[in-house]
C-alpha cells in the first residue's frame, strides 16, 4: 500500500518537477553571476528569508470603540544595508520594469498618488501596496526599514526595483504614522454602510475568492 502510494505522487526528479527545477537553479545561477555587475548590490549581507512580518493596530470607530487591526505577510527576503536599516525584497516570477512602481506622475501631487496606493486595482498599485504593508510590518516591529524593493526573475539585470514611497510623507508626516492614518481610514471605509459594496473588475481576484459563489461571479 505505501508503495502505491507513492507513486502516485509526482517525483521531484521526474517529469514536469525535473524541468521546474531546473529552470529554478538557472535563474539563481543567473542572479548570483550579475551581482557584480549591479551598482551598490555588493556586499550582501541576507537578513532574513521567508520571515514572518505581523503587526496590530488600533483603530478607533466613529463610535469610539476601539479595533484590532491584523495585518500579516510573509517577506521573501531581507537585506541588510550598510547603514544597518533594513530592504525588504519580495520576488515576482513574471516581468517587472522599474516604472511599475512609481505611483507618483510627474508633476502629480502627493494626494492623488497616495489616493491611487489606496483604491487603484492596477497590478502596479497593487505591487507597491504590498511593498507598502512590507515595509509598516517591519517598522512597527521596531526594526528599521529603507527600503522596499522587487526582483523580477524576468527582469534579473534591473536588480532590486525600488517602489519608490516619498509621497507618503511629503507633508512632513512619518512614514509610520502617515501608514496609521492610512491603515485607519481605509477601516473607516470598509465600515461604512454608505459605502456601496462593488464587484471587482478584475476576475482573476476571484479564483481565490471563498465567496465566488455567493456573488456567481
Amino acid at each position: 500500500m505505501r508503495q502505491e502510494e507513492d507513486e502516485r505522487h509526482a517525483r521531484p526528479d521526474e517529469g514536469l518537477n525535473h524541468v521546474l527545477g531546473q529552470v529554478a537553479a538557472q535563474l539563481v545561477r543567473r542572479y548570483l553571476e550579475g551581482l557584480p555587475e549591479q551598482v551598490g548590490a555588493l556586499p550582501l549581507q541576507i537578513s532574513g528569508l521567508e520571515e514572518i512580518l505581523q503587526a496590530e493596530i488600533p483603530v478607533t470607530l466613529p463610535g469610539g470603540d476601539t479595533l484590532q487591526l491584523r495585518l500579516y505577510g510573509i517577506a521573501d527576503r531581507l537585506d541588510e544595508l550598510p547603514d544597518g536599516r533594513l530592504r525588504v525584497v519580495d520576488y515576482k516570477t513574471g516581468l517587472v520594469h522599474a516604472h511599475e512602481l512609481r505611483l507618483q506622475k510627474r508633476g502629480e501631487d502627493a494626494t492623488a498618488a497616495t489616493q491611487r496606493l489606496l483604491t487603484d486595482a492596477t497590478p502596479s498599485a497593487d505591487k507597491v501596496r504590498q511593498l507598502w504593508l512590507y515595509r509598516f510590518m517591519l517598522e512597527r516591529s521596531g526594526r528599521p526599514a529603507a527600503d522596499a524593493a522587487i526582483i523580477s526573475l524576468r527582469n534579473l539585470s534591473a536588480g532590486p526595483m525600488t517602489a519608490d514611497m516619498g509621497f507618503l510623507t511629503e507633508d512632513g508626516t512619518s512614514f509610520l504614522d502617515k501608514g496609521q492614518e492610512l491603515l485607519t481610514n481605509f477601516v473607516h471605509r470598509i465600515l461604512d454602510p454608505a459605502e456601496p459594496i462593488r464587484k471587482t473588475d478584475d476576475l482573476l481576484r476571484c479564483q481565490y475568492c471563498p465567496y465566488k459563489g455567493i456573488c456567481a461571479r
